[in-house]
């Protein structure tokens, strides 16, 4: 029983800190004048709808929420698109950011382009039988360090509102940009950071880079990591949550000092109060001139601190310079960038030289390993 009320109890943690939920501490705060219907300002459409096709979260559906501004023109250029996790809570049309209103009054005044919403709520999963109830996948959508969300998006989630609402979105990740709080954050930044061919903008508010699912591990991936053209603007309040899978507040702070370590186009500005998007929300158009503010997103490998810089090109793209091994292991280089490695199952030695040119230099080596 005792171990059961553990497990019980850390469940209930989990949840709860993957959810925004509201705090005890409330600070006011201003709802900004972008977030008001204006005079003269054209009002975008807001269309609901579900989503239950998705072959990487077999059996999910969904709902979403799909913002297509008044100034959008179906046979004019493609729209920029801006993706919100927990879409709901985004454009709601009294509370929270009211993203909507907010796209309508930048877009007239023409300090963001002509973007359209994508707001997703996360995947439902049915009752497993009579007795319980449906079960949500958001979790293991959100918090999971890897490429299947980012795919999710590119693959089905955006061909399908292209479709259905007739609308031509660009592939520039110049033009894409994603927004979320709490583990709808992270899952934001996961997509960019694993696809920033993809979308290259992230607006975090009080993410979950804790020990849900491995994101306290980003601020060492970042650190580790070449830079990549993304631009970011991190929010956290100081009083956020602190529980078994980690300190919310000192969690985002640590990553943007690891963003900032690695030279990424990047702001900020922590609020107070609880484990809640109020602040976010007040701070939402000053976000969005920012992230939109330029046009194109670059890395920066010159403000990259890390050694590897001293190692590595940071300039260039990494390159294939030889496949069809069982384990490439051993790698070695001598001063003329002569590459030396082993592939230890098969023990073979290989070089390649600065030109390209592989040559088998043992092919029985006993299976040795390090060079």
């Amino acid at each position: 029983m005792m171990k059961r009320h553990a497990l019980f109890c850390w469940s209930l943690c989990l949840c709860f800190a993957s959810v925004p939920i509201c705090s005890a501490q409330r600070p006011s705060y201003p709802t900004p004048a972008e977030a008001i219907r204006q005079d003269g300002v054209p009002v975008g459409k807001l269309t609901r709808g579900a989503f239950a096709d998705s072959k990487i979260y077999p059996g999910t559906t969904r709902d979403y929420a799909i913002y297509i501004p008044a100034q959008y023109d179906p046979a004019g250029e493609e729209a920029a698109l801006m993706i919100f996790q927990d879409g709901n809570g985004f454009c709601n049309d009294r509370s929270g950011s009211r993203a909507h209103i907010v796209f309508d009054n930048l877009i007239h005044e023409q300090a963001m382009p002509v973007t359209i919403g994508l707001f997703i709520n996360p995947g439902i999963l049915p009752p497993l039988d009579e007795t319980s109830g449906e079960r949500l996948n958001r979790s293991i959508e959100y918090d999971t360090l890897s490429d299947a969300y980012a795919r999710f998006l590119i693959e089905e989630f955006i061909p399908h509102v292209e479709e259905k609402y007739s609308v031509k979105i660009s592939k520039d990740p110049n033009q894409r940009g994603l927004c979320g709080s709490s583990s709808g954050a992270i899952a934001a930044f996961t997509a960019a950071w694993e696809r920033p061919d993809s979308f290259r903008r992230v607006y975090s508010i009080v993410g979950t880079y804790t020990g849900h699912r491995g994101g306290d591990d980003y601020p060492t991936f970042v650190r580790r990591t070449e830079p990549k053209p993304l631009r970011i603007f991190m929010q956290g309040n100081t009083d956020d949550l602190d529980l078994g899978s980690g300190d919310w507040w000192i969690a985002n702070l640590s990553l943007f000092r690891a963003l900032e370590f690695s030279g990424y186009e990047v702001d900020h500005r922590w609020g107070t109060g609880g484990h809640n998007q109020n602040h976010g929300a007040s701070i939402f158009p000053e976000v969005m001139r920012w992230l939109w503010g330029t046009e194109t997103v670059s890395s920066h490998p010159d403000q990259y601190r890390s050694d590897a810089r001293n190692y590595i090109d940071l300039t260039t793209d990494w390159e294939i310079v030889s496949e069809g091994h069982q384990w490439a292991e051993g790698l070695a280089s001598t001063a003329d960038g002569t590459l030396f490695f082993t592939d230890v199952p098969a023990g073979e030695l290989y070089k390649i030289t600065p030109d390209g040119t592989r040559t088998l230099v043992d092919g029985d080596t006993g299976k040795a390993n390090g060079l």
